[in-house]
């Protein structure tokens, strides 16, 4: 993966929604940028709505199993936790998980 990518990869990672201004790096041509941009969208990892850009649900599972600095798949234990409860009239308790995953 070229370096570009794993950069734009990277901010959007840890942010909801980027504009192109905040997400181009400043060293980097617009065509170059774009080049790499386009890429990301074509293959599904990214979308651009109103004119902001985000990782789609595909990109982000992308980027959970991803090492952003070497650019290559890594395997990474996730640790979660179910709570089940149950009450002597045997009814089972359901809990909403409201947050997002992988951000």
């Amino acid at each position: 993966m070229h370096w570009i990518q794993r950069d734009i990869l990277k901010t959007l990672s840890s942010k909801d929604k980027v504009r192109y201004r905040d997400l181009k790096p400043e060293n980097v041509e617009g065509n170059l940028f774009m080049y790499h941009l386009k890429i990301l969208i074509t293959d599904g990892y990214i979308e651009n709505r109103k004119r902001k850009y985000q990782l789609t649900s595909t990109g982000k599972s992308y980027v959970a199993g991803l090492s952003l600095s070497s650019g290559q798949p890594t395997k990474i234990p996730r640790i979660f936790a179910t709570l089940y409860c149950k009450n002597r009239e045997n009814q089972i308790l359901l809990y909403k998980w409201n947050r997002q995953p992988y951000l």
